[in-house]
């Protein structure tokens, strides 16, 4: 369930993979070796939250890799 922080509506990480098409060990491999950039912002748990612009850049990125294979 997406949270709204100050006007801005933040994704989890399950949300985000769903919104993507890939899968949470994807994401976080993608983060590990700096493939792509980790989120600025955490919850109170330090789960990462994603924002709408973090989707859309991570959609982008993920058709790109579809379109090159």
């Amino acid at each position: 369930m997406y949270k709204e922080i100050e006007g801005v509506v933040y994704y989890t990480t399950i949300e985000a993979c769903r919104m993507t098409g890939i899968s949470r060990r994807t994401l976080f491999l993608w983060i590990e070796k700096g493939i792509i950039k980790d989120v600025n912002k955490r919850d109170w748990n330090g789960y990462r939250l994603f924002d709408d612009k973090y989707i859309n850049e991570l959609k982008e990125f993920v058709n790109s890799r579809r379109v090159n294979k």
